[in-house]
């Protein structure tokens, strides 16, 4: 049983967040330690939202008893997703510190919740300079979509051919980005390392509920701790998302299968 330290929000209702991040992990072989840093009715596009923030203080606390217990050298992974704040991706910072000091061999996964097309950043420029320049350089696998690429790296995402150039730009050795333009009516999911880039093409779903990224980044980390090879993983990830998205119809939330 792998054990692993996720950091994100929690909806009451709705899939974002930990709510379709954790359906991702297995439960036959991953046990998941669910920390949420944020506390919400549910997503924030909806008519009405009601929530707060958990206090990076109340946080620390948290990862204090884990060590004490003992748990923080059992864990495989830590994965960090929603950040409301800069403090709270200081307090995240510390967090994989921690996790890599008790276990060195621990893997560090970052999906970099900072924005979407069409509307951009949806976070303070504070925070998002700050998954930046202390988030992803403790990252070994991070997850942008397009939008979090292009303002991550400074560059221009077009195609399979900018999004290469810009994942390489990053500091985490491995980036897999998704909702790449890939033609008409179609995007595709990469995961570029230095020298090797893996692609999968889909067409471009009407619509998709908010949750996909979370999603799409869960499946990736449970993968990575059952050392499934990168093209078995990309292929299978994304085809589940994109299941997920059909069988959720014109409905609001994700329906896994």
């Amino acid at each position: 049983m792998q054990r692993v330290l996720v950091l994100s929000s929690y909806v009451a209702s709705g899939t974002v967040g930990l709510q379709a991040t954790l359906p991702a992990l297995p439960r036959a072989t991953i046990e998941a330690i669910a920390v949420p840093t944020v506390v919400l009715s549910n997503h924030p596009g909806f008519k009405a939202c009601a929530g707060a923030a958990i206090a990076p203080s109340t946080l620390e606390s948290i990862i204090d008893a884990l060590e004490a217990n003992g748990w923080l050298s059992s864990l495989g992974a830590i994965f960090t997703g929603y950040l409301p704040t800069a403090d709270h991706v200081c307090w995240a910072a510390r967090a994989i510190d921690r996790v890599k000091h008790a276990n060195n061999n621990a893997l560090s996964i970052a999906d970099p919740v900072l924005g979407d097309d069409p509307t951009g950043l949806y976070v303070g420029r504070d925070v998002a300079d700050a998954i930046r320049d202390q988030i992803l350089p403790r990252a070994d696998l991070t997850t942008p979509n397009r939008f979090e690429l292009a303002w991550l790296s400074g560059i221009a995402v077009t195609d399979r051919t900018t999004a290469t150039a810009a994942a390489r730009n990053l500091a985490p050795p491995t980036v897999a980005a998704t909702s790449i333009p890939a033609g008409d009516a179609q995007v595709s999911n990469l995961i570029v390392t230095k020298d090797a880039c893996w692609t999968e093409t889909v067409a471009l779903q009407p619509h998709a509920p908010h949750g996909t990224g979370d999603y799409f980044a869960g499946l990736l980390l449970a993968h990575q701790l059952a050392h499934i090879d990168t093209a078995t993983s990309l292929r299978a990830a994304t085809e589940a998302v994109s299941r997920a998205i059909a069988q959720s119809g014109n409905g609001a939330h994700l329906v896994f299968s």
